[in-house]
């Protein structure tokens, strides 16, 4: 009986729940339920090691600004897109279309192809060496309205935007993204500040997939977008 989504305590009696996770994770029947891992408290270190396990994002109470119930909705969208692909595949197993598929390897979730929007390119420098200690290769775009074009026409694995362009309202840009075709499952990372959370859940409600609030902790934005590069990896 398979749930949608796995909201998963860290402290548990008998286990932790980062093992747990990590079980849901490496089985092939249930690796791709989302797991949102949550704690009373914590640092960066838990929230890398979390997502290092698998999670598909670690929120800490009290939860803020309507971001744990947009993150619940936007996982859940997801999930049955999962389990429609899924049951389309096994659909064409059975017609001999396709002969016993296996789960698809998605690797480690690094060196990706990311796309950095942000008009200021104000922190672009640092994201740029942050992701590419990670093995990921970054192209950075300072005008926004030709992001779009820039994405359609180059296979990137995920795009990060900053949540407060100065020439475009970034939500506007997230909502155009999604409406073509080509970019509808791409990969949206938004960079805030922790002022920005009701902005951030309405984000998430239009179809971004995570975020990161500033200051930039290196760890976690590494093991956020190696998150989202398997996630895209395992959809394709």
């Amino acid at each position: 009986d398979p749930p949608d989504i796995v909201l998963l305590e860290i402290m548990l009696p008998d286990i932790n729940g980062f093992e747990v996770c990590e079980r849901i994770k490496s089985n092939p029947l249930t690796m791709h339920i989302p797991v949102v891992l949550v704690a009373a408290f914590s640092g960066h270190a838990d929230v890398v090691r979390g997502l290092e396990a698998g999670a598909d994002d670690f929120l800490t109470k009290p939860f803020k600004g309507g971001v744990f119930s947009a993150r619940v909705r936007s996982l859940v969208r997801l999930k049955m897109l999962m389990d429609e692909w899924r049951s389309r595949e096994r659909t064409s197993e059975s017609l001999t279309v396709l002969e016993g598929t296996p789960e698809p390897n998605v690797g480690s979730g690094k060196n990706g192809r990311v796309l950095i929007i942000d008009d200021t390119a104000s922190c672009a420098t640092e994201l740029t060496e942050i992701l590419a200690a990670d093995g990921h290769e970054s192209s950075v775009i300072t005008i926004p309205e030709a992001s779009i074009e820039k994405l359609a026409t180059s296979s990137y694995d995920m795009v990060i935007i900053e949540l407060r362009l100065k020439n475009l309202d970034a939500l506007r840009l997230c909502a155009h993204i999604r409406s073509i075709n080509i970019l509808r499952h791409l990969p949206i990372l938004l960079l805030a500040d922790e002022d920005d959370l009701n902005q951030v859940a309405k984000a998430m409600d239009l179809g971004c997939n995570d975020y990161v609030l500033r200051p930039i902790e290196s760890k976690e934005l590494q093991a956020r977008c190696r998150t989202q590069i398997r996630r895209r990896r395992y959809q394709k």
